[in-house]
């Protein structure tokens, strides 16, 4: 099914590309977690919080970028509608106004 106003493929790219940063992003929580059995005297839920957070904080953005990388790697830009699909949208927009 075609999307008529042409800006489907566009959204759809986007969440795409927001979903690939979120993804790769939220691994961080386990890079805290291990962090904490690794260096718990410094990375800890006590007084090594801020330490911890900071630390998923740059790998969440650090694995969401190179997430968005791979994404746009597979899929640099929106998906252009085919020369068919916009010559089929005219022709029923010709219809539309015909009928009334």
């Amino acid at each position: 099914m075609s999307n008529e106003s042409g800006s489907g493929n566009c959204e759809i790219w986007l969440r795409g590309l927001v979903a690939a940063f979120v993804g790769g992003g939220s691994g961080s929580v386990t890079t805290g977690l291990t962090s904490m059995g690794i260096d718990p005297e410094h990375f800890n839920l006590g007084s090594g919080l801020k330490h911890t957070m900071a630390l998923m904080a740059v790998v969440f953005v650090l694995n969401g970028m190179l997430s968005v990388f791979l994404y746009l790697k597979q899929s640099p830009l929106p998906p252009m509608k085919s020369v068919d699909e916009s010559y089929h949208t005219v022709l029923n927009l010709q219809t539309l106004a015909n009928v009334r």
